[in-house]
């Protein structure tokens, strides 16, 4: 297969016409094809390395993902060469031309930056652990507070009542009577009450405090399993963190986007920038011609 049958492949161009022609027409339609095919490539690479190297799936679903993806960009870029619109379609070009741009440079930054993007994720991972446990031990830093007041409480009864038990066994209660008599039996057993009422409530202390540390350590887990270093979102997020923070990561992320916004354009430009050949006139002609023998039939 000769290489301008392959180009007309691309760009959809009638090879029997244009095997004839003048070379700038067939070179017309080699740089169409050339200028498709550059984004076509770059985002075929891009898919597979953001599925195999940063998602860290299969090489058969990097080739898949891959493959669809290039598909998809060709099909794309190949209407745009073939089209013939006003200026509607051509400001519908520009605007989809900067989304796919926009879209490929966080895909190839994310590539490129792997190791930096991973580094920012982790602090971000550890910045959500924090805030999800220091939320889960604010919502129950009232009950904690609650119960150790309630055990402080019982704590003063106890020793309250030790000291009165002592005082009226020493003569200097309310009977005036040194020993254990009904009165201090009385009051001890009070004193008796109110310890267990103590252990009681510390014990109750203790373990709610148990329990909101396992709470703890499983919200620490499920924060953990939700963050996880895969995650594309996570990850995008960690990109642009990086570029608010870091002033060269920034230069180097729009330095990428704008070359990815000029590769994204060249189909757009060559298109609307390059003159016209004698294939376009006599593609045109031959549209004409058969435009009025359908409005003669009828």
């Amino acid at each position: 297969m000769s290489m301008l049958r392959m180009y007309c492949l691309i760009t959809g161009d009638d090879y029997e016409i244009l095997k004839n022609d003048t070379p700038a027409s067939r070179k017309k339609v080699a740089v169409q094809a050339n200028c498709l095919m550059i984004p076509v490539m770059m985002w075929f690479a891009t898919s597979y390395l953001v599925v195999t190297e940063v998602m860290h799936l299969s090489a058969t679903r990097g080739l898949q993902t891959a493959f669809f993806t290039a598909l998809l960009i060709f099909l794309l870029e190949r209407s745009i060469i073939m089209a013939n619109g006003n200026g509607l379609l051509v400001a519908f070009r520009l605007i989809l031309g900067a989304i796919v741009a926009l879209l490929g440079s966080i895909g190839l930054d994310e590539v490129v930056f792997k190791k930096d993007i991973d580094h920012q994720l982790h602090i971000n991972k550890m910045t959500y652990v924090k805030a999800e446990l220091d939320t889960l031990q604010r919502q129950r830093q009232q009950e904690v507070e609650a119960r150790t007041q309630v055990v402080e409480q019982r704590y003063q009864i106890w020793q309250e009542a030790l000291n009165k038990a002592h005082q009226e066994a020493s003569g200097e209660g309310l009977t005036g009577k040194r020993g254990y008599g009904p009165v201090t039996n009385l009051i001890v057993n009070r004193a008796s009450q109110a310890k267990a009422e103590y252990d009681r409530a510390k014990n109750e202390l203790a373990e709610y405090q148990t329990g909101l540390k396992k709470d703890l350590e499983n919200k620490q887990k499920e924060a953990l399993l939700y963050y996880s270093d895969h995650s594309l979102l996570l990850r995008i997020n960690a990109l642009f963190d990086l570029v608010k923070t870091n002033r060269s990561m920034a230069l180097v992320y729009w330095l990428f986007t704008g070359l990815l916004f000029i590769l994204e354009f060249l189909v757009i430009l060559v298109k609307m920038t390059h003159r016209k050949t004698n294939y376009d006139r006599k593609v045109f002609t031959i549209e004409k011609i058969s435009e009025k023998q359908a409005l003669n039939l009828v």
